[in-house]
């Protein structure tokens, strides 16, 4: 990955696993949440569900599903997409005791989630309310299917199917059945299943150990992961521009500053390529 693509940080942990744990030995929470809104600052604790693995089998008899009851007014528009009504929300347990419930029925496992750094988000906000902490091995399915499709041989539709990442979506590309989408237990069990499909692609592309699994499914090593944020350059979305110059350097082997000027002067927004100096790869 070129030096100037790459997210600068500490290696993903590991947790209780040793580094080359095989990654069907490992145990893991595949784990949804619901929340008032996108706002980091306001935003507020809905729902959590969750599955557990052992490797691909999920373990159908330990499931967790808690409504919270955070003790704020819920917008309308979180009701709608939730389907939780205010007396659902008004019967539900307090956000302290659901936390200190849900850390205890992770342990120590590797958690697997769609998109996954939005529920951490959240629920490491709300764990420092209670001074806990979440610090486990994590996996992103989204993330993993990204790096699955630059494993293929290039298509004329690949910088399409790099946008479409969103679980019906992907339940659609792995033949999975999606109905109740925005509820966290059954948004878990899908992405459950939905692991199950990679993990047995993953290991076809040598994926065999937690070490290289944080490699490929890690939010927070994605060259992309910065770019999910909806900025624009000229009408184009920047995640895209990036993917464009990714595989394009890939496939074309074109010098990534070339590609850079190209693409930026697409957009109408080019910066002057005579002065745009990129690091070597």
């Amino acid at each position: 990955m070129p030096n100037w693509l790459k997210l600068w940080g500490t290696p993903p942990a590991t947790g209780l696993y040793p580094p080359d744990t095989p990654i069907h030995s490992l145990r893991y929470v595949v784990l949804d949440t619901e929340f008032t809104s996108l706002n980091s600052r306001s935003n507020r604790l809905l729902s959590v569900g969750a599955v557990k693995m052992k490797g691909t089998s999920i373990l159908m008899g330990e499931q967790f599903y808690r409504v919270l009851n955070p003790g704020v007014e819920i917008p309308a528009g979180a009701v709608i997409v939730h389907k939780l009504r205010p007396s659902d929300i008004e019967q539900g347990e307090p956000p302290l005791e659901v936390l200190a419930e849900l850390k205890d029925y992770i342990g120590g496992a590797v958690l697997v989630g769609h998109f996954i750094k939005l529920d951490l988000d959240i629920l490491r906000k709300e764990l420092r309310a209670a001074e806990l902490s979440l610090d486990n091995p994590v996996v992103d399915t989204a993330q993993v299917h990204r790096w699955l499709l630059r494993k293929e041989r290039y298509s004329e539709d690949l910088f399409h199917r790099l946008e479409q990442l969103d679980l019906a979506s992907l339940a659609k590309v792995y033949n999975l059945e999606f109905g109740d989408a925005h509820h966290a237990l059954s948004d878990a069990f899908v992405t459950a299943r939905l692991w199950q499909k990679q993990m047995h692609q993953l290991e076809s592309h040598g994926i065999q150990s937690l070490t290289n699994l944080l490699k490929a499914g890690n939010p927070y090593l994605s060259e992309v992961a910065r770019l999910r944020s909806p900025l624009i350059c000229g009408g184009v979305r920047l995640a895209s521009i990036i993917d464009r110059i990714i595989d394009s350097k890939a496939e074309a082997r074109c010098d990534a500053r070339t590609a850079v000027c190209k693409l930026l002067k697409l957009t109408g927004e080019s910066p002057g390529c005579d002065s745009l100096i990129l690091a070597e790869s």
